[in-house]
């Protein structure tokens, strides 16, 4: 046991004066490759970095879930998992942090497992707002968190699948798949190249002697669910749909090359072109 699961031993003690059943961990991701492609069913190169989300659970009997991040204060979040499942209200135009734990236990649900009330808590040292997935590590912990303590064997591709529809249905941010991918497929050593089409992949070794990758704070926090990235989904959406126009064939702009964008130039507006 490391230090960092040590501490959140503790902390699970403390807080709930019982030990934990569970550990689970998923890590955060740099891209290398592909900025913006994944929801147009192109082709990103992610990996994994060193930071993780850890968390440690006990399931418990009845539907009542509760909930402590050490990364947002001392506050117990609480929801029941056999009533209406809810979003927590935003502030200064973020999204809750429980509501991506709440999330992925609706769409559990939603999938067809029954599921009852389990304790929680959760840290990470992904660095929040940078741009390095912190809210698709949580999403895949809770996921992978919830299919050991009830048995659902949940396979990679379904909690993919779980944990990005509850940042998109859920939560409201409409990523691509990458970084859910990431979480849960990235291999020591490898970048992941992702067809975000069809959600294939294939691992591309990095033994890059005397090479570091280097991740630069810019100091300006970036959350996906108060940032344009939505607006920009919509956007890339409507040239699609401009082109789909003109030829029949192109369902997302991965399908597109750059004759179809001038054929639709001043039919869309300047901005978006």
């Amino acid at each position: 046991m490391n230090n960092d699961t040590y501490l959140l031993r503790i902390a699970f003690g403390s807080t709930f004066s019982t030990k934990p059943n569970f550990l689970v961990t998923a890590p955060g991701r740099v891209n290398l490759i592909g900025e913006h492609t994944d929801y147009n069913d192109g082709f990103v190169l992610p990996m994994a970095i060193e930071q993780k989300t850890y968390m440690m659970a006990r399931p418990m009997y009845g539907d009542l879930v509760r909930l402590k991040s050490i990364n947002f204060g001392d506050n117990i979040e609480e929801f029941q998992v056999n009533a209406k499942i809810e979003k927590g209200e935003k502030v200064e135009g973020k999204s809750a942090w429980a509501d991506y734990v709440k999330g992925v236990a609706l769409k559990i649900k939603e999938s067809g497992h029954d599921i009852n009330g389990f304790w929680t808590i959760f840290r990470s040292d992904i660095p929040i707002g940078a741009g390095l997935s912190s809210s698709a590590a949580l999403e895949v912990s809770s996921a992978a968190m919830i299919s050991a303590q009830f048995g659902l064997d949940l396979t990679p591709a379904e909690l993919v699948t779980i944990a990005h529809s509850a940042e998109n249905e859920f939560v409201g941010v409409k990523c691509g798949i990458m970084d859910q991918m990431t979480a849960v497929h990235a291999k020591e050593g490898n970048a992941l190249f992702i067809d975000c089409r069809d959600a294939s992949f294939e691992y591309i070794p990095m033994n890059l002697k005397d090479v570091s990758f280097v991740v630069v704070d810019t100091k300006v926090k970036r959350e996906l669910g108060s940032s344009v990235y939505n607006e920009r989904r919509e956007e890339c959406q409507k040239v699609v749909e401009a082109i789909s126009k003109v030829r029949s064939d192109v369902k997302a702009l991965r399908d597109a090359n750059l004759d179809d964008l001038k054929k639709i130039k001043g039919n869309i507006d300047e901005n978006i072109f």
